[in-house]
Parts: structure tokens; sequence; C-alpha cells
């Protein structure tokens, strides 16, 4: 086995918790962190105070996405972009977080289960509607992936 492999059980325990990365950088996204540290380092007051949010949680959230690289922690509870983290901004990838970490996105995960026992469509059950239906219906909810932007 190669020192880089990850064990059968440690990628389990990665897919099982996925959520506790994949709705920090919802967070961060939607929060538009990596835009703001485009400049540079900033402390976490400085962004909590830009973002509105309240700081030791903010700085938790930062903590947890330094930890698996997608912000870097330096000194003094500053943080940084990191080459990851380059794709959370406007233009880039952010849009594509935003929208498979939204609610309205979750609602039709929720329904998966019941979608699974019996052959209905997830979407349709959480939301009453086929998806393209709804997207007409919640324009604001629409991201151009190309694009990069969430309307």
């Amino acid at each position: 086995m190669k020192t880089t492999e990850v064990l059968p059980h440690a990628q389990m325990m990665q897919f099982i918790l996925g959520t506790w990365i994949s709705k920090p950088i919802y967070v961060a996204a939607e929060l538009g962190i990596a835009d703001m540290l485009a400049d540079g380092p900033k402390g976490i007051d400085e962004l909590a105070h830009m973002t509105g949010t309240h700081g030791p949680l903010l700085y938790r959230v930062m903590r947890a996405l330094a930890s698996v690289g997608i912000f870097s922690e330096t000194c003094d509870r500053n943080f940084e972009l990191t080459p990851m983290a380059e794709f959370l901004k406007d233009g880039a990838m952010r849009s594509i977080a935003l929208m498979f970490n939204s609610v309205w996105h979750d609602k039709a995960w929720e329904k998966l289960l019941d979608s699974v026992r019996t052959g209905e469509v997830a979407f349709d059950k959480a939301h009453g509607m086929p998806a393209f239906d709804w997207l007409k219906e919640h324009p604001l909810t629409r991201c151009t992936i190309s694009r990069g932007e969430c309307h």
C-alpha cells in the first residue's frame, strides 16, 4: 500500500462526515470569504465584522476549513487563501458550492430514500414539481455555472 493511499475505513469515514466540510464550504461561499481574502490575510475579527457574523463561530468554521487545506490559518487567528480557496471566489466554483449546499437542494436529497422506495422523483416529491419548473418559479436560485454566478 502506498503511504498516500487512504485506508478503506478512513475513506468511508470521510464520506460519512462529508457534510462536516461541505456545509462550512457553503458558509464561506455564502459570506464571500475567499474574495475578502484576495488582497491578503485577515484576522477573524475583521472577517466577522466584514460579514456581520459572530466571530467565535466564524472562527470555528474557518478552522474546520483550514484543517483540510481550504484556507490557511497563519498567526494570531489570521486566515489566508490557499490554492483550493481560490475556487471559492466569484467567477470560479463559488456558485457551485452555493447551489449544491443550498436549503432547496438539501430538501430534495432528504427525499432520496423515499424516492428509492417508491420510484418517485425526489426533487418533485420535495418541491411539488419537476426541477426545471421549480427553477423557473424561483429564479433567484438559478446558477449560471459557466459564468460562476447565482441569480
